[in-house]
């Protein structure tokens, strides 16, 4: 059985453009997959589809069916699926529900009904595996950026998922942050840690079996109606034609061009560079 199964899903946000289109996927237990493609074709759509962040807290028109080790997104809203699916947001700060670090952990696990002990042994432990355990009584807005994505990793790390779903979870961490990051991960998911540069991932528990990438295609074309419904008419600008002395139609100067035909730099008139000049000046003189 497989731990994501997407079939033929369709998506389009409400007044907006198709994020996703008759899309079939297949994620296997112990399977590393990279999600990559251009601005705005559908990464971020496709991870939330995961856990039923898409559509029951973004609206829109859905088609086709998202299956989560055997839990259908179309019954089960996301605080049905966070003992299986753990996910960390884009923003990790859109993320955060309480005022300090260490209750934000301990929520999803009051939310699972777990004991009290229980819930205490796994704050302290990933607050030791991610080191932020001096962050524990810290209020998440006064946090850096890598600070919140660290503490967003350890919530979603609390509740011991089956599957780990990352939005860009390290874009704001430094080389040695990231290895802090992914070391926890390597017992519940098979991850290693994705580099900064890897824009979404989507990992699942068991020793890891295989990786793959996944492209999406860029969505120039949903783009381009939509901006044309959406935009109104604007008039065209005239263009002058450039000469080798003139600015007016292009910026790039024509190969032609000598350096006198140039229009003449006006100088800085800022009061440090004034200073700067004069000091200069008076150095220079005998």
């Amino acid at each position: 059985m497989s731990a994501l199964s997407f079939r033929r899903v369709s998506y389009e946000y409400p007044d907006g453009p198709r994020a996703l289109d008759d899309l079939d996927l297949e994620v296997a237990e112990g399977e590393l997959l990279l999600v990559a493609g251009a601005s705005g074709s559908g990464k971020s759509t496709l991870l939330r589809a995961a856990n039923g962040l898409v559509p029951h807290a973004t609206g829109g028109r859905f088609g086709g069916e998202v299956v989560a080790f055997g839990r259908s997104t179309r019954d089960h809203r996301p605080r049905d699926l966070c003992d299986v699916i753990g996910f960390v947001h884009q923003d990790p700060e859109a993320q955060f529900v309480a005022d300090r670090v260490e209750a934000d952990i301990a929520f999803v696990l009051e939310n699972l009904g777990l004991e009290p002990a229980a819930m205490r042994r796994r704050v302290e432990e990933v607050l030791d595996a991610l080191d932020i355990a001096a962050l524990r009584d810290r209020s998440p807005s006064t946090l850096s950026g890598g600070e919140q994505q660290r503490c967003a990793i350890a919530g979603a790390l609390a509740a011991a998922p089956r599957a780990l779903v990352l939005d860009e979870p390290t874009s704001q961490l430094d080389p040695r942050a990231q290895k802090m990051s992914s070391a926890p991960s390597r017992d519940s998911t098979p991850t290693s840690g994705p580099p900064s540069s890897w824009p979404s991932t989507a990992s699942t528990a068991r020793p890891r079996s295989q990786s793959r990438p996944l492209s999406l295609p860029r969505a120039e074309s949903w783009r381009r109606a939509h901006r044309a419904q959406r935009s109104p008419t604007t008039r065209a600008r005239p263009s002058s034609p450039a000469s080798a002395g003139s600015w007016a139609g292009t910026h790039r100067r024509s190969p032609s061009a000598t350096p006198d035909a140039s229009p003449p730099r006006r100088p800085s008139r800022h009061p440090c560079r004034l200073r700067r000049r004069q000091r200069v000046r008076s150095s220079s003189r005998p």
